[in-house]
């Protein structure tokens, strides 16, 4: 009887451990490039993935500012997105990125990573 307590007891830790650290889910949102970046401003959690399309028939980049007193994650750039394509970053690490188009500097957005 003291083992098939313990057995279940166990079983049952070992569940509630395993559900307890499991991922939370990550999830995909798309901006959408056409004269300008649509949403221009979006929240996500750690390990979502922003993808920017280009709908435009002319090329666009997605390029962080990066600033001294505020490094971001690495600063990332898309290099040039031709029309039709796409780009996608996964963040990993809080933070608001703000971002625009070398190509065509008025157009800004910006990505706040919560947890």
């Amino acid at each position: 009887m003291k083992i098939l307590i313990s057995t279940l007891a166990a079983a049952s830790m070992s569940a509630a451990v395993a559900a307890w650290t499991a991922p939370s889910p990550s999830y995909e949102y798309v901006v959408r490039i056409d004269k300008n970046f649509n949403p221009d401003r979006i929240e996500v959690k750690i390990g979502d993935t922003v993808i920017w399309k280009n709908f435009d028939s002319g090329d666009h980049t997605v390029t962080a500012e990066l600033r001294p007193a505020s490094p971001q994650e690495g600063g990332f750039d898309s290099g040039v997105i031709l029309s039709g394509l796409s780009y996608e970053k996964v963040f990993s690490r809080i933070g608001t990125y703000k971002y625009y188009c070398k190509l065509h500097p008025e157009e800004m957005g910006t990505v706040i990573v919560t947890r």
